[in-house]
């Protein structure tokens, strides 16, 4: 009989992430007679990624991982709102600093490698029943909350209602100014192309339709990807088999030939086919890609790489930094800062396109090492 059985409460699910595969071993078969759902992790990305999916009653993180540190995935999930309680492993005796530092991240313990298998076991089986307790409550109190919700219902139709009429104010304002722009070029240009002399003036002309036609074209995507991301279903996305090195290269090669002159570099390694949706990958990276140049200075690299369950993608640029007050905000719909160039919406979409493919997206941001976007792409797609 299993620990969990035996004290009545229901399997819980528990992260366990190492990188090195001996102590990821090493762990899960220490807690494997708790009778819990053990979800194992070898990267901080796959725990962001793990963590994005599923409520863990607790998460054991390995603090030496490579390109994300246990410290910074903790950080990471606490900036997500992610609150379930840490068990930090170290490979080191680490100082009373850097222990402290594990304790204001969310750490309930700070255990030594080798860890001892029953003492893990018995830190995590607290922890579950911890969880299997506050989840008992929080059922309860979703019962009294039902009549109240009922009640509220009425309330919940008046926001709905309010929200409906702020996206009319927002799209009234997009038609009679973003889209009249490029209308009035298509208008002019038509208009000076009937009078050209010379077929040179009119193919000029048409290019300048073109493009003012392309423009408007994206904006109308833009809001009707928003619309069904704010008001319907989400972004729809039809997942196939696909090569992600190729759409990406496919990607650089466009902005590339839209922005002679800039440098953009390309890395990839491991395994990088998988089932996604290509268009959307496409559109995604396109959009960060796309904002790199324009923000940044230098060259700009970027990066994926094959993961044990999915790509890490890298899109890095030097330039001067995202301001501090706008990191939080960066992938709301309709920023005023990013007006200058559209309308507003471009890492919105790339943030919902990732989270239909369940995935995640991350920005850091300063003077020094410049801007990245990280995002993660789960060879599997979820349901969000």
């Amino acid at each position: 009989m299993h620990d969990s059985e035996a004290t009545g409460g229901a399997p819980v699910p528990v992260l366990v992430a190492d990188d090195d595969e001996g102590a990821l071993g090493a762990m899960t078969s220490a807690l494997a007679n708790l009778g819990h759902r053990l979800v194992t992790a070898s990267s901080g990305y796959e725990v962001l990624h793990q963590a994005e999916r599923t409520e863990f009653a607790a998460i054991v993180l390995d603090v030496q991982m490579p390109e994300l540190d246990g410290f910074e995935t903790a950080q990471l999930l606490r900036d997500g709102s992610h609150v379930a309680p840490l068990i930090f492993v170290s490979e080191t005796e680490d100082d009373l600093t850097t222990i402290r530092r594990g304790y204001a991240l969310g750490a309930v313990d700070y255990l030594t490698k080798p860890v001892h298998g029953e003492i893990l076991r018995a830190k995590v089986d607290a922890l579950a029943s911890l969880y299997q307790r506050e989840r008992q409550v929080n059922e309860l109190a979703d019962v009294l909350a039902e009549k109240a919700r009922q009640a509220a219902e009425s309330e919940a139709a008046r926001r709905r209602a309010e929200r409906a009429s702020g996206l009319k104010d927002i799209y009234l304002g997009i038609l009679s100014h973003d889209l009249r722009t490029p209308l009035t070029a298509i208008t002019m240009t038509a208009d000076l192309i009937s009078r050209a002399e010379g077929l040179d003036n009119a193919r000029n002309g048409a290019e300048r339709i073109r493009r003012a036609a392309r423009r408007m074209s994206g904006m109308i995507q833009q809001l009707v990807d928003f619309t069904r991301g704010e008001l319907g279903g989400g972004i729809p996305i039809q997942p196939a088999q696909m090569d992600f090195g190729h759409v990406l290269r496919s990607v650089v090669d466009e902005v590339s030939t839209a922005h002679r002159g800039v440098e953009i570099q390309v890395e990839t390694e491991g395994e990088l086919s998988g089932v996604w949706d290509g268009e959307r990958v496409h559109q995604a990276l396109a959009n960060l890609v796309g904002n790199a140049v324009l923000h940044g200075k230098g060259c700009i690299r970027v990066t994926a790489s094959g993961q044990r369950s999915g790509v890490l993608v890298k899109v890095h640029n030097t330039g001067p930094a995202i301001p501090v007050d706008q990191l939080p905000r960066i992938f709301e719909p309709f920023r005023k800062e990013e007006r200058s160039t559209g309308l507003g919406l471009g890492l919105y979409i790339v943030r919902e396109i990732i989270r239909r493919h369940g995935g995640t997206i991350h920005v850091r941001s300063n003077d020094e090492r410049g801007t990245t976007f990280t995002s993660y792409w789960p060879s599997a797609p979820g349901t969000p």
